[in-house]
């Protein structure tokens, strides 16, 4: 990975908040009162609104891009990108977690 791209990957990462900044620090105690009980020190914790705004955001690409196929008989990819676009930063901004959206896109 080159030099530019890493620096704004952690960039981003950082600015998603305190609980990324302890991760990436190697401090993984969750000893902000997020740790659930659980003493496993493993794991990133994140709110249930985020979580159930991913499966709608995934479910809202999922449904258009196959209405875009089965009803105005084009790729479903077409119907995905425009979805992406309309829900995405430039229209709606509804992507719920972009840093996590953007290193999904990173792995493949």
């Amino acid at each position: 990975m080159s030099r530019k791209l890493e620096e704004n990957v952690y960039q981003a990462l950082a600015s998603a908040g305190p609980a990324v900044t302890r991760i990436l620090a190697g401090d993984v105690s969750g000893e902000d009162g997020d740790s659930h009980g659980d003493d496993s020190g493993f794991g990133v914790h994140i709110p249930y609104e985020d979580l159930y705004a991913s499966i709608i955001f995934f479910v809202a690409i999922y449904a258009v891009g196959s209405f875009t196929q089965k009803f105005l008989k084009m790729p479903s990819l077409v119907g995905e990108i425009f979805t992406g676009i309309v829900l995405g930063p430039p229209v709606a901004n509804f992507v719920p977690n972009p840093v996590a959206f953007v290193m999904l896109g990173e792995i493949g």
